[in-house]
């Protein structure tokens, strides 16, 4: 009850209303940060150590293309990942 009694006393003075303001917002932004962390912990968590990328793909090009400065002829092409 002596609680709720100060609570009310803070909601009534100008300066306790910012007070009781700033601790919900503070409390709030605190909520969203762990939330932040959690996400980004399990994104990671859950992509394993390759981060999506394959380490060999297959490319097949139906006519000659430009790749840098080197033209390469139609055909198939196996893609390794290197790093």
């Amino acid at each position: 009850m002596q609680a709720l009694l100060i609570l009310l006393e803070l909601i009534r003075s100008p300066s306790g209303l910012r007070v009781v303001i700033e601790g919900g917002r503070m409390r709030l932004l605190r909520i969203a940060g762990v939330l932040v962390c959690l996400l980004v912990v399990v994104s990671f968590a859950s992509a394993g150590t390759n981060m999506g990328i394959r380490d060999v793909g297959r490319v097949t090009f139906a006519a000659p293309i430009r790749v840098g400065t080197a033209l390469l002829p139609a055909g198939d092409y196996i893609v390794r990942h290197t790093m």
